[in-house]
């Protein structure tokens, strides 16, 4: 699941195939070495290798493999994020933040034995698709400031506003509602 760091260059190899000693079935070492930079191929080193696996073509941007018109329209996605925000990496990668990569959170939140509503707020909570002031500046609307509109110190997105902002966790105890923030 990790990608490789090492640049391409002119490396012409297509298949792993070629980085295996043919004699023994394992890892070429010295090629390894000699191909990439010292940490991938300290990763590569450590996979197993397993005998009458072939090799194929696999799609990097998907965890079996395979193209597909949703896995494509996702790195388009994150691309455009990446050159809109000057780098890898999201402007709301960071702490504080719900969405983490490639789980089946959608899952429990539908099973979650509460109002259709509350599962599709959580939903597009942890989606971010919420009016948010760091989503609406991520997705090109102008906005004066990020900041939190109730404390002002940190950028406003789900995790600041429903879990870390000291303000609104006196909302939260107010409702009697505290318990429940923390299981967030």
């Amino acid at each position: 699941s990790r990608r490789v760091i090492t640049p391409k260059g002119n490396n012409l190899m297509q298949a792993v195939s070629e980085l295996m000693d043919p004699s023994t079935g394992q890892w070429d070492e010295c090629l390894v070495r000699d191909t990439f930079c010292a940490e991938d191929a300290r990763h590569i080193l450590q996979m197993p290798l397993r005998e009458g696996v072939h090799d194929f073509v696999a799609w990097q941007f998907d965890s079996k493999g395979i193209h597909s018109v949703k896995s494509a329209y996702k790195m388009h996605m994150e691309l455009k994020s990446m050159r809109k925000n000057g780098g890898v990496g999201r402007s709301t990668a960071k702490a504080g933040n719900l969405n983490t990569c490639n789980d089946d959170s959608w899952k429990r939140i539908w099973r979650l034995p509460c109002p259709r509503t509350v599962q599709m707020f959580t939903w597009r909570l942890r989606h971010e698709s919420l009016a948010l002031l760091t989503n609406m500046q991520r997705r090109g609307l102008k906005v004066k400031s990020t900041k939190c509109f109730f404390c002002g110190h940190a950028d406003e997105d789900g995790g600041h506003l429903f879990i870390k902002c000291k303000s609104v966790k006196v909302v939260w105890r107010e409702l009697a509602l505290e318990k429940e923030r923390r299981e967030l």
